[in-house]
């Protein structure tokens, strides 16, 4: 059966334990195909150490960016994070003050 709706977002609830989301990635790529663009917002969810193993598994199906893998407060966490991926990290809304980025410190 083909899809034949768009899909403007794809929701991975945060309860997984680690192998299930590393398979409901994995099967999010599958079902979505390689001519799909992901990007995955974590919404602070998570710490340095669980934002890295996220993001790596974000790595494997090719995902173009994670959005907010740690609290918008914590940009030392955020920064872990983005110095151990090979795809970019992104803040999210909160990561902005009258407009201007504080996320300038987080990639050197």
């Amino acid at each position: 059966q083909t899809w034949t709706k768009p899909i403007r977002s794809l929701a991975i609830p945060r309860l997984l334990s680690a192998s299930q989301l590393d398979q409901a990635m994995k099967l999010s790529r599958k079902f979505l195909g390689d001519k799909v663009a992901i990007h995955a917002d974590a919404n602070s969810s998570y710490d340095a150490k669980n934002g890295i193993r996220v993001g790596r598994m974000l790595e494997d199906i090719d995902a173009v960016y994670f959005e907010e893998p740690c609290p918008f407060d914590e940009l030392g966490e955020t920064r872990q994070v983005t110095e151990a991926l090979k795809i970019p990290v992104a803040g999210g809304k909160r990561n902005s003050v009258n407009g201007a980025s504080n996320m300038r410190s987080v990639r050197a």
